[in-house]
């Protein structure tokens, strides 16, 4: 249910935005058509692609994987365990020394 609320409220959005548009008189069809805007896109495209590919991509998989083997595994883990029934804490606590 949370979900459809947040489509609800995205499809709000767009058609209030292309309200406040039609308003300040702007054809979206003619500014979709226009060859500098195309072009000027496609530049910033290509540019963001070329910098995803050779400079952020490899760090961001490294970040990824550390936050699965890190946080996300252990976290799946201790769930799983808890469905399970054990307690993820017994171990946690004052150890008294054996003798």
């Amino acid at each position: 249910m949370p979900q459809d609320r947040g489509i609800i409220q995205l499809l709000i959005i767009l058609v209030l935005a292309v309200v406040i548009i039609s308003l300040l008189g702007v054809k979206l069809g003619e500014v979709f058509q226009n060859k500098v805007l195309q072009d000027n896109f496609s530049f910033v495209f290509r540019a963001a692609k070329f910098v995803w590919e050779n400079y952020l991509q490899r760090p961001a998989r490294i970040i990824v994987q550390t936050f699965a083997e890190l946080i996300w595994r252990p976290f799946v883990d201790t769930l799983e365990g808890l469905e399970r029934g054990v307690n993820p804490f017994q171990d946690i606590g004052p150890q008294t020394p054996s003798s």
